[in-house]
């Protein structure tokens, strides 16, 4: 009986196109000039006030699973935040999830929302992720291009070509 791998690997993963991301992080590691945001990582350490916020946290024994949702302390004050700047009222308990990051938070909107086959339209040029996180889910992105002069942002005609 032979074994065949290729056979056990999700079709979803072979649809995902090559990432230039790895070779584009090796380029600018080496390179002291360079400020890489391609992966959200700040040019600065930590604040000092902060890591001692976590030691503090560590020491206290607050290192458990909380809800997938995210700690209600924190979502509160998300839905203060977010009233007080904005204007706009969430419920914490109910309309508010945390998550670790944006790719993260994008994955799951994603899975949620996509149906077998469905296209998500997708502004470029975008972070390398959101392409893959529509293909893992089952669907289809659409890439409209993008331009400076319109802020980056999709204009109805760039829209109508699709």
């Amino acid at each position: 009986m032979s074994f065949n791998i290729d056979k056990m690997i999700s079709p979803f993963i072979k649809a995902l196109p090559p990432s230039g991301l790895a070779k584009f992080l090796e380029i600018t590691a080496n390179n002291p000039n360079i400020v890489p945001l391609s992966v959200g990582e700040p040019d600065f350490d930590i604040p000092a006030k902060v890591r001692a916020a976590c030691i503090d946290s560590l020491n206290a024994g607050k290192s458990n699973y909380t809800s997938t949702l995210g700690m209600l302390e924190l979502r509160e004050a998300i839905a203060t935040d977010t009233y007080k700047n904005y204007g706009v009222q969430y419920d914490p308990k109910t309309e508010i999830m945390v998550t670790v990051g944006v790719s993260e938070a994008l994955d799951v909107v994603i899975r949620t929302i996509m149906v077998p086959d469905g296209e998500i339209i997708i502004p470029e040029p975008c972070y390398v992720a959101n392409k893959a996180c529509i293909i893992l889910a089952g669907g289809k992105p659409v890439p409209v291009e993008t331009k400076l002069e319109n802020g980056f942002i999709p204009t109805v005609t760039d829209l109508e070509k699709q």
